[in-house]
């Protein structure tokens, strides 16, 4: 049950935000290769230039956003379809993380995993627990705010028959 849930959890948080953007009538195809970038952005920073653990998290998380806002951009503005637009970041993406990693995995720098470890992936159900949570979330988002519905009146508002 732990190897499942460890290997089932990361794609349904991918999933969460990928709703969301299908919702709104857009996709994003670089997502993959942005969730593979970050934690080696989290390694080269601890491992290579001397940040502590959660600086260290910070910075992936913040590139992770800087490509999503790269994609916005070029979509909003350029008026590129978004599918062409992740398609190119996807192999922009590709060819950093594969160039810079020399095609290699990555361990978990031990300042992190003694860290923040257990909290963000270590322990056995943490991948369970953060796609619960970020689930749920994303369940009231998409089912309690306009963002979800797509009619005037949300059906959970909307007065019995």
């Amino acid at each position: 049950m732990v190897n499942i849930t460890q290997a089932a959890a990361p794609s349904a948080i991918v999933a969460c935000g990928i709703v969301l953007l299908l919702v709104s009538g857009e996709i994003d195809l670089s997502v993959g290769v942005v969730a593979a970038l970050a934690p080696f952005m989290m390694h080269y920073a601890i491992d290579y230039w001397g940040l502590p653990g959660v600086p260290a998290i910070v910075l992936a998380l913040l590139t992770g956003t800087a490509v999503g806002l790269g994609n916005g951009l070029v979509t909003v503005v350029l008026k590129v379809p978004s599918f062409i637009t992740t398609l190119g970041s996807f192999y922009l993406v590709t060819g950093i993380v594969l160039t810079t990693s020399g095609a290699y995995p990555a361990e978990i720098p031990a300042s992190v995993d003694n860290q923040v470890g257990q909290w963000l992936g270590a322990a056995v159900w943490a991948h369970l627990a953060w796609a619960l949570v970020i689930v749920a979330f994303f369940h009231v988002l998409f089912t309690r705010t306009r963002w979800g519905c797509t009619r005037s009146t949300p059906t959970w508002a909307a007065a019995p028959a």
